[in-house]
C-alpha cells in the first residue's frame, strides 16, 4: 500500500509524484493501478454515500465527515473499517 492525501500519477514514481496531485486533485475518474503495483489509498474525494470507495487497486477512505458523514479509519491489512458520526454513532465494517 501506499498514502496520499488526494491522488496519484499512475506513471510516476512513488518519491516524484506532483505535490498538485498528491494533496489536491479529485478521483474525479478512476485512476490505472499504479505502476508500482501498489494498493493506494486516498482521501479528499468525498463519497455522499459514507462508505469506503474500493475499486481493489485504489481505496478511497474519505467518506464525507465534513457533510454530515462518516470519519474513516481503515485496517490495510484486513480490510476492516471503524466510522464514527458527529453525533458519536460508530459502525465497523469487514
Amino acid at each position: 500500500h501506499f498514502f496520499v492525501h488526494a491522488n496519484y500519477q499512475f506513471d510516476a514514481p512513488l518519491n516524484d509524484q506532483r505535490e498538485l496531485v498528491r494533496f489536491w486533485t479529485h478521483l474525479e475518474e478512476i485512476p490505472p493501478p499504479h505502476d508500482s503495483g501498489k494498493i493506494a489509498v486516498v482521501g479528499h474525494t468525498p463519497q455522499a454515500t459514507g462508505e469506503v470507495l474500493d475499486c481493489g487497486h485504489v481505496i478511497c477512505v474519505d467518506t464525507c465527515c465534513f457533510g454530515g458523514g462518516w470519519l474513516t479509519a481503515l485496517d490495510v491489512k484486513s480490510g476492516k473499517t471503524w466510522q464514527a458520526d458527529l453525533a458519536g454513532k460508530m459502525r465497523v465494517a469487514d
